[in-house]
Order: C-alpha cells, then structure tokens, then sequence
C-alpha cells in the first residue's frame, strides 16, 4: 500500500487508505503513464501475490487495493484515449495544404536506431 501510494500523481490525496477517487479531468498522471520497471506491471503482478498470500484479516486491504488500480487503469485509459486523439487531430503546419494536396506525405519520423539486418543490406 505504501508503494502504490507513493507512485501517485502529486494531486491525489494519499494520506489515507483507501486512496480518494476523485475528478481527473485535465489532471496528469504523472509517472503512471510513463511504464517501465515501476509502472502498472508491477503493480498487477504484487497485486497477484497478495492475493494469494493472503490472509482472512487482509480481505478487505486486497479487495480496496483491487478497487483502487482497476479506477486508476480506467481512468489512465480515458487519460490516454483523449490524448491520442488530441495528438492525432494536430496539423503538420511544416507541409503546405498544396503540397499535401499533390500527394505529398511528410517524411516518417525516425524512432530509434535501425536494425542491424537494414545497415547490413545498405552495405
């Protein structure tokens, strides 16, 4: 319970258990949205071992513990769907509306390093 409170977002109130549900509109969520060895992995797999240790008298601790994630991936699911659809409705304002009107596409944006196989097949 307290890791799970300290990964929290700044706004949300984390001093008491069970954590306060409240308004996330236009909120951030910080650190949660980020993933990697911290994120909501982590969180489902300790989840699952609490469960199965647990104890009758923990019944209750695990259930809210349940509630609490199952609220914070809907609402990051929400979180993340609006900002998807905001970045996917922004406009390319580098490329004129003629040039995209002679079938002219902007040039894909590089990720990440190119595979080995690629460099080698250049070669």
């Amino acid at each position: 319970m307290a890791w799970w409170s300290a990964t929290q977002p700044t706004w949300r109130d984390t001093s008491d258990w069970p954590l306060v549900q409240g308004d996330t509109n236009g909120r951030d969520w910080g650190s949660l949205t980020d993933g990697g060895k911290d994120g909501l992995f982590l969180a489902l797999v300790s989840l699952g071992w609490w469960i199965l240790a647990r104890g009758t008298c923990e019944g209750s601790k695990v259930d809210e513990a349940i509630r609490d994630v199952t609220w914070v991936i809907g609402e990051l699911n929400s979180h993340l769907s609006v900002t998807a659809t905001a970045h996917s409705n922004t406009v390319d304002s580098s490329i004129s509306p003629s040039a995209l009107l002679r079938g002219k596409r902007p040039a894909p944006t590089k990720i990440g390093p190119s595979s080995r196989r690629a460099k080698r097949g250049r070669a």
